[in-house]
């Protein structure tokens, strides 16, 4: 059975983090408490209670007896969205699903707001229908043209259903990439991370790419490959 629950920062009595379990939440928090790396968000946010509060920090279930990971992997999401709804900064930078990871995107996939920040995108989508066949729009042409350019997860997974476990089919890839394309964002803005795209980020970061040109091959935000990096990367 799964429980959801949340960390409590005794110096204002505010949940700053929200997780699941299938442990007693007590040896969770022990875990979360012992962590070596040091770099996420919510370790940082522990180091200052440790340095500046003689209160322990403390946990409050959210909700319990969830039987199955994918619901306590929903019920995650739903709370997540309760409290940063409600204001509360959390500090959880992604959530994983059986080593797929999916960023929050109000913190760390940022919209491209002006077209000078990625000039080589299309101003507007332009379709149209001709003698029963549909023209190319810009945002099809643009997406052709990067083919090659840029990280593409489904050259790095050589079985298609890992991708359709997670409801991810090439089609559906490719309609989300024309969609950030159409909304100035990123290609990749929003799909889900997987193990195979983190060991590549850690190849190109150990490699001295600067976060400039790995935001660029893999469209994403440089926070949230800064992120992953913090996250994964072992010095």
């Amino acid at each position: 059975m799964f429980k959801i629950y949340g960390l409590v920062d005794p110096r204002n009595n505010k949940l700053f983090y929200v997780g699941r379990t299938s442990k007693p939440v007590g040896v969770r928090l022990i875990e979360h408490l012992n962590e070596t790396y040091k770099h996420t968000l919510k370790q940082k946010r522990i180091s200052d209670i440790k340095r500046e509060s003689e209160m322990p920090i403390r946990y409050v279930i959210l909700e319990s007896d969830i039987t199955t990971e994918k619901q306590a992997f929903c019920k995650e999401v739903f709370w997540m969205e309760v409290f940063i709804k409600a204001g509360a900064e959390l500090t959880n930078a992604s959530i994983d699903f059986k080593g797929v990871y999916f960023f929050r995107e109000d913190t760390l996939e940022r919209k491209i707001n002006r077209l000078d920040e990625n000039p080589s995108m299309p101003i507007s989508s332009k379709s149209h229908e001709g003698r029963g066949k549909c023209i190319e729009s810009e945002e099809e042409r643009f997406l052709d043209n990067m083919e090659g350019k840029y990280f593409q997860i489904e050259y790095y997974i050589h079985s298609i259903t890992m991708l359709e476990k997670c409801n991810m089919s090439l089609e559906k890839i490719k309609q989300k990439r024309l969609g950030n394309i159409l909304n100035k964002k990123l290609i990749n803005h929003g799909m889900p991370i997987f193990d195979e795209e983190i060991t590549e980020l850690l190849n190109r970061y150990e490699n001295n790419q600067n976060t400039s040109s790995l935001e660029v091959y893999f469209q994403r935000s440089r926070k949230s490959l800064e992120s992953l990096i913090e996250e994964h990367y072992l010095d």
